[in-house]
């Protein structure tokens, strides 16, 4: 179930910080090109980002009050929008500025207290210190829009501490993960 009305499959990639969402998508993105898909990334960030440099000339448009600025070369587009005042973005508005006709899939990074499809990362052990399966965890484990859990421990005992049935896959087998992506790209396609 997922509350994301999107042209295209999207998949979320949740997980607390230091778990290593980025790390398994930049594992997981190449093994997707090979199959020929079109890959596109929404990445939640909960600080303030620029990308753009003082002194370049985007810079000073920007500045100057022009919004949005596209930013382009031969390699790459950059396109940069001044938000009148600072507030979250949502996935929905986001998601606007992908064209859907020239991708297959949109993966989303972040994003976790948002209802759609995901997976969720689980590991044992993040940033040198232990994670525990409290309620919280198990809660988003539990969601109906979590649709796999991505974890270094074994199933039995992920299982074993959920109410509901779910896929278990392991972080470290890429291919299963990639075969469980593919999987649900194909329900999506033709469920719609």
């Amino acid at each position: 179930m997922s509350t994301i009305n999107f042209a295209k499959p999207v998949l979320g990639i949740s997980a607390l910080s230091g778990t290593g969402k980025t790390e398994l998508l930049t594992k997981l993105i190449p093994l997707l090109k090979q199959q020929g898909l079109k890959v596109a990334v929404i990445k939640h960030a909960h600080h303030n980002v620029d990308i753009d440099k003082p002194g370049k000339d985007s810079y000073q448009l920007r500045q100057a009050g022009a919004t949005p600025v596209i930013l382009a070369s031969d390699q790459r587009i950059a396109l940069m929008i001044e938000k009148e005042s600072p507030a979250p973005s949502s996935l929905d508005e986001l998601l606007e500025f992908i064209n859907p006709n020239a991708i297959d899939l949109v993966l989303v990074e972040g994003f976790k207290q948002l209802e759609f499809n995901k997976l969720f990362l689980f590991r044992h052990q993040i940033k040198d210190r232990h994670q525990p399966l409290n309620d919280e965890v198990l809660a988003v484990m539990n969601a109906e829009h979590t649709l796999a859990i991505v974890t270094d421990i074994d199933a039995q005992t992920v299982l074993q501490n959920l109410s509901t049935s779910k896929t278990i896959l392991n972080i470290n087998n890429t291919d299963d993960i990639l075969q469980f992506i593919l999987q649900y790209i194909d329900t999506e396609i033709h469920h719609e």
